[in-house]
């Protein structure tokens, strides 16, 4: 009898260290639709995601067929606006140009909305940025460190006035704000122009520009940018240069950065073109992190999805 019983409780644990597949076999739940942009004209001009805008919670400003929205997606098919934007776009940045520690908001037509408490909407200001560029090489930045944030516009073209860069610094009365006018001539080489734009980790701004001499794009220079505080001009230090043309390509009208703050580092990608053709155009990797141009790889564009 006492064998049984010995038998019977190794059995016991035999059966207990065997798993259930029918308990731990789980299936992947699927992903509940929220909404959709397609066919409804939401997402055309664009979307951006604003934390801590709405009691508290952040919302998605969304371009829609009936101007640009303000969402909070409390759940699903949740499209109750929250907030209007006077802007064409839903490029929405955000600031403190006053500098009183609440964020204010930038949208895409130079509109200025001032916060007034922390987790609420803003207030549409009188204030609208007067752009004398186009804004695509926009940034928001605190070049002259006074605590209120700045907007900077470079110029991405050869402007026949000369114009570079627009300068607007924040002020503590926003209708205050004003712009000041920078031009190339003995600032930086005539056939330059701003070509990408970003801040590095220690909120120090760079900009990356295109230049030519034998008649197309023929290479990147990398610049500091900073502010001479005793007029307000703009100071450009180069800090490295990279010849393209050697290799018989062309700089190419697209690129992006990837930026990783826990990994410290800061890539660059671009389209260059070989032999000034676009059929053959090669997607380049720099990595920037040191401040110089650091060339990774280069592969054919039509192989782009060999990129790891």
């Amino acid at each position: 009898m006492k064998y049984v019983v010995v038998f019977l409780l190794t059995a016991s644990t035999l059966l207990a260290q065997i798993p259930n597949p029918k308990s731990e076999v789980q299936s992947v739940p699927v992903l509940q639709e929220w909404w959709r942009a397609d066919n409804m004209g939401y997402g055309i001009n664009g979307m951006t995601w604003l934390e801590n805008f709405y009691n508290g919670k952040g919302a998605l400003v969304i371009s829609t067929p009936n101007g640009v929205q303000t969402w909070q997606l409390r759940y699903p098919w949740d499209t109750v606006n929250v907030f209007t934007w006077q802007g064409g776009d839903a490029n929405i940045k955000t600031g403190d140009f006053n500098g009183d520690g609440i964020i204010d908001y930038l949208d895409g037509k130079g509109n200025i909305y001032q916060g007034t408490q922390q987790g609420k909407p803003p207030v549409l200001s009188n204030k609208k940025l007067e752009y004398s560029l186009r804004h695509d090489q926009l940034r928001i930045t605190d070049i002259n460190k006074d605590g209120k944030s700045d907007v900077m516009v470079f110029a991405d073209a050869l402007y026949p006035n000369g114009l570079f860069a627009q300068v607007f610094l924040g002020n503590q009365i926003i209708d205050n704000i004003k712009p000041k006018n920078v031009n190339r001539v003995g600032l930086i080489d005539t056939s330059s122009f701003s070509y990408c734009l970003y801040e590095t980790e220690q909120h120090e701004l760079r900009m990356i520009t295109v230049y030519y001499k034998k008649g197309s794009f023929d290479g990147y220079k990398l610049y500091d940018v900073s502010l001479n505080n005793a007029d307000t001009s703009i100071k450009l230090k180069q800090l490295h240069e990279f010849m393209v043309s050697d290799d018989k390509r062309t700089c190419g009208g697209t690129n992006t950065l990837l930026i990783d703050n826990l990994k410290h580092t800061i890539y660059w990608v671009a389209l260059e073109m070989i032999n000034e053709r676009r059929e053959l155009t090669n997607v380049t990797a720099y990595d920037l992190t040191n401040d110089t141009f650091n060339k990774l790889y280069s592969v054919r564009m039509d192989s782009v999805s060999t990129i790891e």
